[in-house]
């Protein structure tokens, strides 16, 4: 009578469970809280204020507290196992660069200069007579001058051509501008008294000596920032 009794009971919670199996219902996303002030929300819902309007013959505003369902936090993905290295790869050699030449430093100014003089040959020589005793010994030349520096000619500022002669103890003539230009030596005799001349024929006397002395010209080449000054080497005007 009692293992029926067991038996029989046994059904009964079996059919009660599967029942209440039957019969759940998932759980609803909000429910109203009739009592806020002093009901909580059950686990997993959060209380929020909603503003409801109702129409019931006039339009109604009201403010109804409700218990809603919090959404479930998604799930962390696990974290990637790193897997030790069995065969570490070898240190890599480090590269070595080849070394750097050193740039060549072009030379800088000042660069030196060479003053070249162009004399020619005594052309048109002659003697006049400046009657009684009296004579004149001429020669003409033309005169020109080149200045190089570091390769290239040089056109400014243009040389200078500086005349001198032993018997002037004053100081020497010089004579610029453009080249090549044409000069006259004289060689005056009358009676016992001489006299040495240069000019530019029919333009400007250059100097004169009571002597029987030669003149002489150099060219010479004033120098800038760039390049340095320089001259050439003296030579005699005889005529």
């Amino acid at each position: 009578m009692r293992r029926e009794r067991a038996w029989l009971l046994g059904l009964v919670l079996t059919a009660l469970c599967l029942l209440w199996a039957s019969t759940a219902v998932a759980a609803p996303k909000q429910y109203l809280l009739k009592h806020p002030r002093r009901e909580h929300c059950k686990a997993g819902y959060a209380k929020r204020t909603l503003h409801v309007i109702k129409r019931s013959g006039r339009t109604v505003k009201i403010t109804e507290t409700v218990c809603v369902r919090l959404a479930t936090p998604a799930a962390k993905p696990l974290p990637t196992p790193v897997l030790p290295v069995t065969n570490p790869a070898p240190p890599s050699t480090p590269t070595v660069e080849a070394p750097k030449e050193t740039p060549k430093e072009e030379p800088k100014g000042p660069f030196a200069t060479t003053t070249k003089l162009e004399l020619s040959e005594p052309e048109e020589c002659g003697i006049e007579s400046l009657g009684g005793s009296g004579s004149n010994n001429y020669c003409r030349y033309d005169v020109a001058a080149s200045v190089l520096g570091n390769g290239s000619l040089l056109t400014l500022p243009k040389p200078e051509f500086v005349f001198s002669n032993p018997a002037e103890p004053k100081g020497d003539w010089v004579v610029s501008g453009e080249s090549p230009f044409r000069i006259q030596v004289n060689h005056e005799k009358v009676g016992s008294v001489q006299a040495t001349s240069l000019f530019i024929p029919g333009e400007a006397l250059i100097g004169t000596v009571n002597a029987d002395q030669h003149f002489s010209v150099y060219a010479k080449y004033a120098g800038t920032t760039g390049f340095n000054p320089s001259q050439s080497a003296p030579r005699e005007l005889v005529p």
